[in-house]
């Protein structure tokens, strides 16, 4: 992974969003926890191409469906919202029982988003969507895409500082991985949605 592009991509963001937070409303800084979807489909591909591609190889693996993310958002007084984000990360270590080779999997992915909320106090279920960006490196990781992705949640938002949410979301945008047949060889490619679906809890300062 080319750490520069994911720092670049963010600056973008961040800039896009400063520039149209010029008239009244308040800026939000959420920071969630979220399950990780589509993890499982990604650990089941590494464990099916080493199995496949070192022979007797009984792969064990480290899966974290677990990741954080950082999604600051201005929100204008008429409930619109413009927003960025970064995560939730992707981790996955595994190794062959020969002991071979470790292979190990880094997905970083940035968005950014519109949304609106229906109230400004108190129970505030809200909507966004946007486009997110996969920023992923691996072994068999061999190109990533832009693609589409929406949400669905719900602010608590009380008289304290902190406020609590909770939001379901789908993603849309895929990695492209190498396949590794039965034979050994390096047959073909398979697309995978590493976050198609995400449940996410805030805490939102």
């Amino acid at each position: 992974m080319k750490i520069h592009s994911v720092f670049f991509q963010i600056v973008a963001c961040v800039g896009f969003m400063y520039s149209v937070s010029v008239t009244a409303g308040e800026w939000r800084f959420p920071m969630a926890i979220s399950y990780i979807g589509g993890t499982n489909d990604v650990a089941d591909l590494y464990s099916d191409n080493i199995e496949n591609e070192v022979a007797g190889a009984d792969v064990s693996s480290l899966v974290i469906p677990i990741g954080t993310s950082f999604h600051p958002y201005y929100e204008f007084d008429a409930g619109f919202g413009l927003g960025a984000g970064i995560g939730p990360a992707m981790v996955l270590s595994a190794e062959s029982s020969s002991g071979s080779r470790d292979y190990d999997y880094l997905n970083i992915p940035v968005n950014v988003d519109i949304r609106y909320t229906f109230s400004k106090t108190g129970f505030a279920p809200y909507l966004r969507a946007g486009v997110r960006k996969n920023n992923a490196s691996g072994d068999y990781e061999i190109g990533d895409n832009i693609g589409t992705f929406y949400g669905v949640g719900v602010e608590f938002r009380t008289s304290s500082r902190v406020h609590l949410g909770i939001e379901i979301a789908k993603d849309n945008s895929e990695i492209e991985f190498i396949v590794v047949d039965q034979f050994g060889f390096r047959s073909g490619s398979k697309k995978i949605k590493p976050t198609g679906l995400m449940v996410s809890f805030y805490a939102i300062f």
